[in-house]
């Protein structure tokens, strides 16, 4: 049997982290920046299967929002005004570009260094 692509099927994973300077949006509530993180994913046609969060005394969060392709997660530093974004798609058809720019929108960085890293799966490890 050939493997061929299907939302449970990867091939090429597309990882991108960016990193965010500078943000003129408020990088302390959970809720909205949750979110965004949902309405992020969506920008890539992905499904959201679960959240989690954790709020870090005396300040900053760390976001994750679960997905049947994978996973969204943001980091904040509000004291510093920075957040590291992590976008990873495990369906070599989603773009993780629209989800950046949704996510670049929103925090409004003065900078934006992107990370993006393609990682290939060799099909002969898979099983069945």
């Amino acid at each position: 049997m050939t493997p061929h692509a299907t939302p449970h099927h990867f091939g090429r994973v597309q990882h991108l982290l960016l990193d965010l300077h500078a943000c003129a949006a408020p990088l302390t509530d959970p809720a909205s920046l949750s979110q965004l993180l949902i309405e992020a994913a969506a920008r890539s046609s992905a499904k959201v299967v679960g959240q989690a969060r954790h709020e870090y005394t005396p300040h900053g969060l760390t976001l994750i929002v679960f997905l049947e392709e994978s996973h969204l997660l943001l980091t904040t530093w509000p004291e510093h005004r920075f957040a590291i974004a992590e976008v990873l798609l495990c369906n070599e058809a989603m773009d993780p570009e629209p989800v950046a720019a949704w996510l670049i929108d929103a925090l409004r960085p003065a900078r934006v260094v992107r990370h993006r890293f393609f990682h290939e799966v060799d099909p002969r490890s898979e099983t069945g």
